[in-house]
């Protein structure tokens, strides 16, 4: 166990709990506690029975003494929430633009991890260009057209790299924006968490060919099944350093393409050197918006002089875009590293767009996805004491199988898991205790983190089990992830008693999530095997051996042809046929040329087992020149 986790043993305390929370739900909850252990329970009891407690009645609870302000939100987005103010106007100007746009600030304000230094460094030294063409690992460039699709286009172009050079696929955007859940339509835009959320209920990705994207008229998608399994998605922190090129770089080298947000305004565009680069001091400018494209490589001496407005160093990141070959150089252009806001590069309470790698594995990994949270993150918590926070999600199993893995987001560049898994969790999170990981992961994002071989834990179809997770991060304050409804945006989250829990360290019980808020939920799933259904194994058909002849009567020379009619698929045989002849052949022929009666005999062998059947007198030979049949 985790120094300073929670111990889920017997809890000797009665307590009784009451939340306050009111309309605002990004502020600490309050909570009222009022606990007493059983003994003082016992002798109040036995007081008052006996008459020793006194007359008139007891004081009342101070709640300012029995408040504890240990369930803490983290502040939403500055960039979030103007853009929820502002998002129909937005959406508006997005149909004045000569191509599409469509990146959308996502929630989360995380400024403890500006400038962290990321565990991705193995490679120190880089090439001065890299570019992901020469390495078979782009696909390509893709036409979002007018629609607000360009997220969805970037995250499924960062899968698309990833599984290249051996898998060569083409993915669905306009699946994604049709079916992704948040209350955006398909010209108000998304992020990586939208396409995130998505992607790891296995609602995709989906072939392009499935469903197509629409020339003109946007068009409605139908559910398929998804192509990949989406299991880890890398999001980066944000940077102030544009010099700091080190960790995205090493990140195109190990994943593919990255998707990548930035402003984008045709005023800081060069096109005749496919060039762009809005200086740190610009203003953003109108119309214009948020924009994701697909990084694929980089090029150190690129020069400086390329740019509409000269930035103070050389070099460039390529880039794939979504607005067809017609653009830029058949569909790619140059980002200055000095770009405002390309790379994650932010200033506090300013915009900030994710640079984020989207990888993917054959969907025979796992059967089957248990979880509460089909829209994922939409905010991140701490519980109990700041970088600490402990959640669990109980699920019951839908067919008998094996939990081999289990998947959670992570809000740091270094956080410390700690998972139990827990069987027949009939009352609550806490049951019969199956397994238990924990770990180190070094990305913000989600994670799937498997169980060894050999520790999965079956479950039987019917059965209740259920996660524990104890999260601890060492920047960011706020480990735990969880889904609730955000007018806007997340309103469609939804959440029912007894499906996930935090854990209250004051009262050391699990609360269920709805006490808090009727429609929270923990961002925690497991992952399932199905345990093979087993084919009943047949009863073999016992070895008899048994024949037909035909004719049995006739004048010499007769022709009989015998046939093998024995069950239990015998596999050698031996014909006796009273004249002295034999035959191995399944279903031989014999002319008799002498009159005379005989017998025919047949014996049969499958393995070590044998059979025999003989008919005495069967054939009848009588004396002539011509057959006849009886």
């Amino acid at each position: 166990m985790i120094a300073g986790s929670p111990d889920f043993g017997d809890n000797r305390n009665l307590f009784w709990y009451i939340s306050d929370y009111g309309g605002d739900m990004y502020h600490p909850v309050k909570k009222r506690k009022f606990w007493m252990s059983r003994h003082y329970i016992v002798c109040i009891i036995m007081l008052l029975f006996i008459g020793i407690s006194g007359a008139g009645a007891t004081e009342p609870v101070d709640d300012d003494l029995n408040t504890s302000e240990k369930f803490v939100a983290s502040p939403l987005s500055p960039a979030f929430i103007s853009y929820l103010e502002n998002q129909e106007v937005a959406g508006d100007e997005q149909q004045t633009l000569e191509h599409g746009l469509g990146a959308i600030p996502s929630p989360f304000y995380r400024p403890e991890l500006t400038d962290a230094e990321m565990d991705i460094l193995s490679i120190q030294e880089f090439n001065s260009t890299f570019d992901l063409r020469d390495e078979d690992k782009v696909t390509p460039v893709r036409d979002q057209g007018n629609f607000g699709t360009c997220w969805a286009h970037g995250s499924l172009a960062s899968l698309e790299s990833y599984l290249l050079p051996e898998e060569n696929r083409s993915f669905s955007p306009k699946n994604m924006v049709n079916l992704h859940g948040f209350d955006n339509g398909v010209n108000d835009g998304g992020q990586i968490y939208m396409a995130t959320a998505y992607l790891t209920r296995w609602n995709g990705p989906v072939d392009e060919a499935t469903d197509p994207y629409p020339e003109e008229n946007w068009t409605l998608s139908e559910v398929y099944p998804p192509q990949y399994h989406v299991q880890d998605v890398v999001i980066y922190p944000t940077r102030t350093d544009r010099n700091d090129t080190a960790s995205i770089k090493a990140g195109l080298m190990e994943w593919g393409t990255a998707s990548v947000g930035f402003y984008w305004n045709s005023s800081f565009y060069n096109p005749a050197s496919f060039a762009y680069y809005q200086p740190e001091t610009a203003e953003n400018q109108k119309p214009g918006g948020g924009h994701i494209v697909s990084l694929a490589g980089w090029n150190d001496t690129y020069p400086a002089s390329a740019f509409m407005n000269t930035p103070p160093g050389d070099g460039a990141w390529i880039v794939k875009n979504s607005w067809g070959t017609g653009f830029g150089d058949e569909g790619f252009f140059y980002v200055s590293y000095f770009d405002k806001y390309f790379g994650s590069v932010t200033k506090t309470g300013d915009l900030n767009y994710e640079t984020a790698f989207v990888t993917g594995e054959p969907v025979d990994n796992y059967d089957q996805v248990y979880s509460y949270d089909p829209l994922g993150e939409c905010n991140e918590y701490y519980i109990g004491y700041p970088k600490t926070g402990t959640v669990a999600s109980r699920y019951k199993a839908t067919e008998t199988g094996k939990i081999s893995a289990i998947g959670f987001f992570t809000t740091d560049v270094s956080t410390h898991y700690n998972a139990t898994i827990y069987r027949h969790a009939d009352d609550g999170p806490v049951g019969t205790k199956a397994a238990e990981i924990e770990g180190n992961l070094s990305f913000i994002g989600y994670h799937t983190v498997s169980l060894p071989t050999g520790e999965e834990v079956p479950v039987e179809n019917g059965e209740f089990f259920s996660i524990v997770l104890y999260l601890e991060n060492e920047e960011n304050n706020y480990p735990v992830a969880m889904e609730y409804p955000i007018n806007g945006y997340s309103s469609n989250a939804t959440a029912n008693p007894e499906e996930t829990y935090y854990y209250d360290i004051d009262l050391e019980s699990f609360i269920d999530l709805t006490h808090f808020n009727p429609n929270m939920s923990a961002c925690l799933k497991a992952y399932s095997i199905s345990e093979p259904v087993p084919t009943p194994t047949p009863t073999p058909e016992p070895l008899s051996a048994s024949f037909t002849a035909k004719p049995v009567k006739g004048k010499a020379p007769l022709t009989v042809a015998f046939t093998d009619t024995s069950s239990g698929d015998p596999t050698n045989r031996i014909w006796s046929f009273g004249s002295g002849s034999q035959s191995m052949l399944q279903n031989p022929e014999i002319t008799y040329t002498e009159p005379g009666q005989y017998t025919v005999s047949l014996l049969v062998q499958k393995g070590k087992e044998v059979d025999k059947e003989t008919k005495y007198h069967l054939i009848t030979v009588q004396e002539g020149s011509s057959a006849e049949e009886q």
